[in-house]
């Protein structure tokens, strides 16, 4: 009978020391979740505008945990930047973050940077560190966060996924072309064989300079008195044969 006590016993402690451990589980699993889904990764600024082309410009990047104690311990961020219009020049650490490990492809225009926490960590925002790109070439340039991009805080041995990422633009306004002016078009007057200027259809002719009317004008010196044109003794009008 006492060996059935005991036994009894031994179940009841087990039972209780399970159910201990998947309660805290499950309240670890809660707080991880709720500060998962207030987990952020952001670029400031969110956008800028720079006047050149071969400017430099600073990207600074901002990790948050979430609400609670969390304490960011490590990051692993993969950052995709367009390749065209932007070159990454360096990395520079911030707030006690050292590089682990860091892989730049500038010819396809993404970044794996491994940060790890190399001091007392912090919690809420923290800016990691910046980035520093050279513009290359006029337009709009994105850069944004890869979603598998990863944040490790202390007492986890997982890694997670934050809730939701914000990237930054730049942008170099394209040149503006002024097109220039043009002096007007000036057409030469036709002329006769003589090279003086000849008359076109309505135009003086005859007179002092004696000045002929163009091929298939005549110069009509006839008085018409409907003609309100008042016209120098001795001159005409150039008039269609027709």
């Amino acid at each position: 009978m006492k060996n059935i006590f005991k036994i009894l016993s031994l179940l009841i402690v087990i039972g209780a020391v399970v159910g201990g451990v998947i309660l805290v589980q499950k309240n670890q699993e809660t707080r991880r979740g709720a500060a998962v889904s207030e987990s952020s990764l952001t670029m400031l600024p969110s956008a800028v505008l720079v006047k050149n082309v071969n400017n430099n410009q600073v990207v600074q990047l901002w990790v948050n945990t979430g609400s609670g104690s969390d304490i960011l311990s490590a990051v692993e961020l993969k950052i995709a930047y367009d390749k065209e219009k932007l070159r990454f020049i360096n990395y520079d650490p911030n707030n006690g973050f050292e590089v682990l490990n860091e892989n730049i492809n500038n010819k396809n225009g993404v970044l794996t940077l491994k940060l790890v926490k190399m001091s007392v960590g912090k919690t809420g925002a923290i800016n990691v560190g910046n980035l520093k790109f050279k513009i290359i070439k006029q337009g709009e340039a994105k850069i944004n966060f890869i979603p598998d991009s990863k944040i490790m805080v202390s007492g986890q041995s997982n890694t997670w996924i934050p809730a939701s990422t914000s990237g930054s633009v730049i942008t170099v306004p394209m040149e503006t072309v002024i097109v220039p002016e043009t002096e007007p078009t000036v057409v030469p007057r036709p002329t006769t064989g003589t090279g003086e200027s000849a008359g076109n259809e309505g135009d003086f002719c005859g007179g002092l300079q004696n000045v002929e009317c163009v091929e298939g004008l005549i110069c009509d010196k006839t008085p018409d008195d409907k003609n309100l044109i008042s016209i120098p003794e001795g001159s005409g009008i150039c008039r269609s044969i027709l």
